[in-house]
């Protein structure tokens, strides 16, 4: 693809846009022994700093945890909060952290800008133009009869509403080579004259030579490409069209996310298989028919651009019939759309099986896709299983029921833990957890969040923006449940190095760490409701890689 001719997405744009962004030097070591809630940062000096006691303040900063969901009137601020972002993380880990932001008029041009943020003694430093910040887009929701933030716009000056509470996500990615230390820096909330500062001390956990895992389990979401158009209001395989492909992979793949499963509906608003595979036959449906063709120029268009954003572990082809499904073919001899019924009982079924499956296999093959594709295709109950020429062409029954019995749903309403605390669920597990729909039922979701049966905003984990494709904070909190799932799975892995290699006093001492870890695992991921602070828990588990290093 053309990558020079392609429009910014909402996403791709907070990596380009520089200006709102400068590189200050790391804090000196005076501020580092001395940090105290109000003295800013030095580096935003350029800023001019009103005088309180005669220019009232028209804005207030904040900070609050991930798991927490910034209402409208929510209002917590107080003189002696404590003004400071406290995180830890692995190198390689993507800090995320939120903000309030709340002011007593309308305000056109607040800004937020990061300094590097660095470590005295290893000299390294996270740079500021790679911080990035986001706020929230408020949605009405039917459960609650209020505005909910889910929607996440970054752009380079916000105009913030007054006496209405913004959440304002930051995401400070660590670089994966980066030593331990304490890293310093700070953040800047700007609005004419007036500014305010948030400190940032991010305390980089694990040792250089041993390598945290890549992820920490396998998420695999549901892509729509016929419904992905039609959100955008794009035509079906054009160039933006696949450019909205890839760009959903690539917001998927920056958060540790390497799997997709495209549904091929037989059936309903997103009939994705009579648009991926396209077929014809001399006259009625023949599989063994000399002239039987398959055309999957738009399945490889579909799974290249996947693969350009950066999904390469696993995408799951799966038909998804109802009893009433059907599948186009063109009879060449009348030159008209003919329907096949698909019902998996059904005397149909079987010769459809018999052309679909052995061509879609052979052709994955030839152009390289067998490893990335797993292929999943319906059968009658008496025949399930998997096939026995090929592992990975699962035969099984599946409809759209089915498929979303499998999907544990997070909707706009739930508290942000609840889509956190999902990969804690899923530790141990081996299967993929398949977390949902990235976007379906089309519609206004800005306007009316629910639709077709399904609470409000279970259909949108992605949302069409006016340049592209808007992250969730929903997606984001399932991205911080990933990197706690990894820091567990770091910690597991060295406390068994660790024993392999220590002394008898060591392995009380691991058993006891181990004991510890797992206990916190268990609070999180056996509760029936996100009632356990996992902001907390991952703190307890950062002081228990603390501790084991210290080993």
């Amino acid at each position: 693809m053309n990558h020079a001719s392609r429009p910014q997405t909402e996403t791709s744009s907070t990596h380009q846009k520089t200006g709102r962004k400068r590189t200050f030097p790391v804090l000196p070591l005076a501020l580092a022994l001395a940090l105290t809630c109000l003295m800013p940062p030095q580096g935003f000096k350029s800023i001019a700093q009103p005088n309180l006691k005669t220019v009232p303040i028209t804005f207030l900063i904040w900070p609050t945890t991930v798991d927490t969901r910034v209402t409208s009137g929510t209002f917590t601020r107080s003189l002696n909060q404590d003004r400071r972002i406290m995180v830890s993380g692995l190198p390689g880990e993507t800090i995320n952290a939120q903000l309030c932001c709340r002011a007593t008029k309308n305000l056109s041009d607040m800004r937020f800008l990061a300094s590097d943020i660095g470590d005295l003694v290893s000299g390294k430093y996270i740079r500021s133009t790679d911080v990035t910040f986001s706020v929230g887009r408020y949605l009405p929701v039917d459960e609650t009869s209020k505005m909910t933030a889910d929607p996440l716009i970054s752009l380079e000056r916000y105009p913030i509403p007054g006496l209405v509470s913004l959440p304002v996500w930051v995401k400070i990615p660590i670089p994966s080579d980066y030593p331990p230390g304490t890293y310093l820096g700070g953040i800047e909330a700007a609005a004419g004259a007036q500014a305010h500062y948030v400190e940032v001390i991010i305390k980089v956990l694990g040792r250089p030579e041993i390598e945290p895992p890549r992820q920490g389990i396998d998420v695999r979401f549901a892509l729509s490409p016929e419904i992905l158009a039609t959100t955008h209001a794009v035509s079906p395989w054009s160039e933006p069209h696949l450019e909205l492909i890839e760009a959903t992979s690539r917001l998927l793949f920056e958060r540790k996310i390497h799997s997709l499963a495209v549904p091929l509906h037989l059936v309903g608003p997103g009939n994705e298989m009579h648009q991926l595979i396209r077929a014809s036959c001399p006259s009625s449906w023949d599989p063994k028919a000399p002239s039987f063709t398959l055309d999957f120029s738009r399945l490889d268009a579909c799974l290249s651009a996947i693969e350009e954003g950066g999904i390469t572990d696993s995408v799951l082809l799966e038909a998804v019939p109802d009893q009433d499904a059907v599948f186009n073919y063109r009879n060449q001899q009348t030159n008209s759309i003919e329907k096949l019924s698909l019902d998996p009982s059904g005397v149909d079924f079987d010769p459809w099986m018999e052309g679909i499956v052995p061509a879609l296999r052979e052709h994955l093959a030839a152009t390289g896709k067998a490893d990335l594709c797993t292929l999943a295709f319906p059968r009658a109950p008496q025949n399930e299983g998997e096939d026995g020429d090929s592992p990975k062409v699962i035969i099984r029954t599946s409809s759209r029921r089915d498929l979303a019995s499998r999907m544990p749903e997070f909707f706009l309403h739930s508290p942000l833990s609840l889509s956190r605390r999902l990969p804690w669920t899923r530790i141990d597990a081996k299967a993929p957890l398949e977390a949902g729909y990235l976007n379906h039922w089309p519609l206004d979701i800005f306007q009316q969040p629910g639709g077709a049966a399904s609470p409000s905003g279970s259909m949108f984990i992605v949302y069409p923006g006016p340049l592209g494709l808007l992250p969730s904070m929903r997606l984001e909190t399932l991205s911080q449940g990933l990197e706690d799932a990894r820091a567990i799975r770091f910690l597991r892995d060295e406390i068994d190095r660790q024993r392999k290699n220590g002394s008898a006093d060591n392995t009380l001492r691991l058993a006891a760490i181990r004991k510890k870890l797992e206990k916190i695992v268990a609070s999180v991921s056996s509760s029936s409701y996100p009632v356990v602070p996992i902001d907390a828990a991952r703190r307890a588990i950062n002081t228990l890689i603390r501790e084991i290093q210290a080993l």
